[in-house]
């Protein structure tokens, strides 16, 4: 009876996990937004019902420290990754824009990778030192930060160095294990192969060796944030603004923004022929230039006073002119009258008369 009820738990948990591992795909493959509530509402059912998966686990003791992997069943291998997934969906979690919550939910996934990067190093998948670094820090130190504690330059660049060499590392490995997956899943989604138990096990371990690479990338991520999270947090608790008040009085006033839009292009084109509309009236304009003086107002009355000047000049010079011809006239009247007192008509020549 007993191994009976055994094996129905553990067909219940084979059905249960499918069901979960496809709406998990369906939550990476969404193209919901990820704080839309249709996405938010799949994440939590997922969680629940992962954290329903470990419950069972645990009860049916699938997973004990005295074993190797090879003594894990290929169908039982399937159950590693359960922690590394509970990890990425309480990071996916977005039930409040608050950093508490947000701290709270990063502190939930940062806990699960322990859980999952412990059970890989109790089957000797894993056995970095990332998870010692892991273990050393507490929420304490979270919160109060320790700057006091000052690395020497060379020893930080190390540090630094073999970080990002880590990371190259891990994202080499992990496209590799990708790739053979890819493989795998090809030959598993064709009818025609079946895959001998075999495969399929260097498939599962393939898996369980590329969220060891993920959740290291993930817990890289989730200091960096925790950090960011906690200082967020003091701020808020100290009441301090100061900062924000600082960066607010730095920013640069706003520009005006420049606008191009259909109407300004088509009325350049289609316009009067000039950039711009007029800025007064006729009658502003008239009474502008008379105050600069470009504008007579009284220009009829100068025109003919000095037409006026002009017609007296010329009338005296005509009389000056008539007075000097009559005197003339008459000298030259009086020397002809003389010259005929003097020689009678008639005398002429008179060489031809016979």
């Amino acid at each position: 009876m007993a191994s009976t009820s055994s094996n129905d738990d553990n067909q219940h948990l084979i059905e249960f996990y499918a069901n979960i591992t496809r709406l998990y795909h369906k939550i990476e493959s969404s193209d919901l937004a990820s704080n839309s509530s249709q996405y938010q509402d799949m994440v939590v059912q997922c969680i629940t019902d992962l954290q329903k998966v470990t419950d069972m686990i645990n009860q049916l003791g699938i997973f004990s420290n005295n074993e190797d992997i090879d003594d894990v069943t290929t169908i039982e291998l399937r159950y590693f990754i359960v922690h590394a997934l509970l990890a990425d969906l309480n990071l996916k979690l977005q039930n409040s824009t608050l950093p508490d919550a947000r701290l709270c939910n990063i502190n939930s996934a940062k806990v699960y990778i322990r859980k999952y990067l412990q059970l890989c190093r109790d089957y000797s998948l894993y056995d970095g030192n990332e998870l010692q670094y892991c273990q050393e820090d507490d929420d304490d130190s979270l919160l109060d930060h320790p700057s006091n504690v000052k690395m020497s330059t060379m020893a930080q660049f190390k540090q630094d160095a073999d970080s990002r060499q880590a990371k190259i590392e891990r994202f080499r490995q992990l496209k590799e294990q990708e790739k053979k997956m890819k493989i795998i899943e090809k030959l598993m989604e064709q009818d025609k192969y079946q895959l001998d138990e075999e495969t399929i096990r260097r498939y599962r371990i393939l898996l369980i060796q590329s969220w060891i690479n993920k959740s290291l990338d993930l817990l890289d991520s989730i200091n960096s944030e925790m950090k960011i999270l906690a200082h967020m947090i003091k701020i808020k608790e100290n009441g301090n603004d100061s900062m924000q008040e600082n960066v607010d009085k730095k920013r640069p006033p706003p520009k005006k923004p420049i606008v191009i839009t259909r109407e300004m292009i088509k009325n350049k084109v289609f316009g009067a022929g000039y950039p711009s509309l007029p800025t007064m009236s006729q009658e502003e304009l008239l009474e502008k230039e008379i105050r600069e003086g470009k504008v007579v107002l009284e220009y009829n009355k100068s025109l003919q006073a000095t037409s006026n000047k002009t017609g007296n000049i010329e009338e005296n010079q005509d009389n000056t002119d008539d007075s000097d011809d009559d005197d003339e006239s008459i000298q030259k009247a009086r020397k002809w009258d003389d010259w005929k007192d003097t020689h009678k008509r008639g005398w002429g020549n008179r060489m031809n008369r016979g």
